[in-house]
């Protein structure tokens, strides 16, 4: 008989931190509030935003701070639902919750960890003893070479000045060896300057940087070509390394532990073509790391002035601030990544310090937590206007799914409400010619909630941009029609074309007869419908019901700041939602057991066990056997 973990409570129906009077009541708000469209809402909100008296004020549905300007008018929303939303985020006392984030509470509480990715954004401060209490302090383990916690009774900022000191000291060996290898100080092998750079990582390893390289390239000049390997699939690192010269290429290893399989199974080819090529002497020339493993990262081969650690309470997809975040600062120099720090850092104090009717972060993170929970949307398209985006979404894929894509509160009890939505999309306008489609004409079990972003200005046509395509060429019709799009789409999602229908019905009349006076239409061609039949058949396919709600983020720019405003914006709108779920948002325990059961395929696949296993199912022993190289 199976055993099942969590069967004798009934699964939870609502947060716990949240009454049960405030869950209800967003219940039934979103239930009232559907009975409308979305024309209906947005004209009753608009048209009570100048007799407003409460304190939120209706406000204009939109909010700006830091450069970022976000639209939310497009919504199920009324002034009684963000209330509603408001009551809830101080139930689950979000405000002590972030301040416990902050001041380095062990709020990872699955791994007693504390979360402190925010402290690698500004540790002077720390460093200067500029936080409030702090729970826990930080020693260093002999044995690990890397930071924990120790729990303490004693109320204090002595720990994290000495966690800000040690960061300040890892974040210049980092930046310093970015500059070297930049100003070609640090060279292969051979004595010749590193003209690629190869990080081979996965997960947050990968995502977080790849999609900071990809968002910034305007600004990563002067340095090598950045390259990701991060699939297992030998493919990955043979497409990459065939077309560069590997006498000068520097490959960065991103493994806390060195240990990854896809990641070491990667480090150890390259190391072998390495050898091969320039000889086994010529491995600590082109291989440096990011890892707190110095015993394992030394016998590879690397030097040890060579690996740079980071700490257990930076995770995986929230590393890119860190040491991890090294082929970004070889990118972009150490001024440029310095100011992603910085405007990752506004954000921050933003976050910190802003009340929530006016907290970007806070205010996204309750309209996504009412889709998700109480609209039962199960998905969120985030849809960038900007090719420079593209990255962006499969980083934000791990940050939310992997974050609050949980089913166990923090009590270790079963829920059945739901929580993070599955989060999927592509850069605007290439998404137009592929899935919208469905966006605007999908059945009513097709819902689907909408992230747009945008840049206001390009820095195409700015003159700091000197090469010979900026410098000479006018790039300025392609951005205006870029964020022409932008607005279009979310204007047609929300309020479709049903208002007019007499309009429409005229507009398809015209169309039908124009194809009938064309010249070129096929006699093969000609409906046998009569014709009230074919204008009411057009006219229905030419119906865009509206009704798909969406969110607009303008931000001024894509610099290096405000591309670090943008991602710790969306860091901070998944922690609230975690914390009003009531969830762990930084554990991921769901990678674990296909770890685990993989070893057991991998030792059967290459024979060095029985072809059943333990954990696997008759099924999995066959197609194992399909997979083993033929014998003849």
């Amino acid at each position: 008989m199976e055993r099942h973990i969590s069967t004798v409570k009934k699964p939870l129906e609502k947060s716990a931190v949240i009454t049960q009077a405030t869950w209800d009541f967003l219940t039934k708000k979103a239930q009232q509030l559907q009975r409308y469209s979305l024309r209906e809402l947005y004209k009753k909100n608009h048209a009570s935003t100048t007799n407003a008296t409460t304190t939120q004020k209706s406000s204009d549905w939109s909010l700006a701070s830091e450069g970022i300007y976000l639209d939310y008018s497009k919504n199920y929303l009324d002034d009684e639902t963000l209330q509603g939303l408001l009551r809830a985020l101080g139930e689950a006392q979000v405000e002590k919750r972030r301040s416990q984030m902050f001041n380095g509470h062990a709020i990872n509480t699955s791994e007693k960890r504390a979360v402190l990715h925010t402290l690698l954004r500004n540790p002077y401060a720390a460093a200067r003893g500029e936080h409030r209490e702090l729970s826990t302090i930080w020693t260093k383990t002999e044995a690990s070479d890397h930071f924990a916690i120790k729990k303490s009774s004693t109320i204090g900022n002595v720990g994290l000045s000495s966690i800000g000191e040690e960061i300040l000291a890892v974040q210049k060996q980092f930046l310093d060896f970015a500059d070297r290898v930049r100003h070609n100080v640090i060279r292969s092998s051979t004595g010749k300057r590193f003209k690629h750079v190869v990080n081979i990582g996965i997960g947050g390893s990968y995502l977080g940087c790849k999609m900071t390289c990809d968002a910034l390239a305007i600004y990563c000049r002067g340095g090598p070509e950045i390259h990701f390997v991060s699939n297992i699939d030998g493919f990955d690192l043979y497409q990459t390394l065939k077309k560069l010269p590997i006498e000068e290429t520097l490959f960065l290893i991103a493994s806390k532990t060195f240990t990854t399989d896809e990641t070491m199974t990667n480090a150890y080819q390259a190391r072998a073509i390495i050898q091969n090529q320039l000889g086994k002497d010529a491995i600590s020339s082109h291989f440096a790391c990011m890892s707190t493993n110095t015993a394992a990262v030394v016998k590879f081969g690397i030097r040890r002035e060579f690996c740079f650690p980071f700490w257990d309470f930076v995770g995986g997809r929230y590393s890119l601030w860190s040491a991890i975040g090294l082929p970004v600062a070889i990118a972009l120099g150490t001024e440029g990544f310095k100011d992603l720090l910085s405007g990752a850092y506004a954000m921050d104090n933003h976050f910190n310090s802003t009340p929530s009717e006016q907290n970007l972060p806070i205010m996204l993170g309750l309209i996504h937590f009412f889709y998700a929970t109480f609209m039962k949307y199960p998905t969120r398209a985030i849809l960038p206007y900007s090719h420079r985006l593209s990255s962006f979404v499969e980083h934000l894929q791990q940050l939310e799914m992997e974050s609050n894509g949980k089913s166990i509160d923090l009590r270790g009890s079963s829920i059945n409400y739901p929580t993070a939505p599955i989060v999927w999309g592509c850069s605007g306008t290439n998404g137009q010619h592929s899935f919208y489609q469905l966006l605007h004409q999908g059945s009513t079990n097709n819902k689907v909630a909408v992230d747009f972003i945008g840049i206001k200005r390009s820095e195409l046509n700015e003159a700091r941009n000197s090469d010979e395509l900026t410098k000479n060429y006018d790039w300025t019709l392609h951005h205006q029609k870029l964020n022409s799009h932008l607005v279009a789409q979310g204007e047609a999602l929300a309020f479709g074309n049903l208002e007019d229908l007499d309009h429409l019905e005229e507009n398809v009349k015209k169309s039908l007869a124009k194809q009938k006076e064309s010249a070129e239409s096929p006699k093969s061609a000609e409906s046998p419908l009569l014709p009230a039949e074919e204008v009411s058949l057009l006219l229905a396919n030419k119906s865009f019901p509206g009704n798909k709600p969406s969110n607009l983020l303008l931000v001024d720019d894509l610099t290096p700041r405000m591309f670090g405003k943008l991602v710790a914006l969306y860091e901070h709108k998944v922690f609230v939602e975690g914390i009003l779920w009531n969830i762990n948002s930084f554990d991921q325990w769901g990678v674990e057991l296909g770890k685990q059961i993989f070893k057991d395929v991998i030792e059967n696949l290459t024979g060095k066990t029985a072809p059943l296993g333990r954990r696997l199912s008759t099924s999995a022993a066959k197609t194992i056997r399909l997979l083993r190289p033929s014998t003849h």
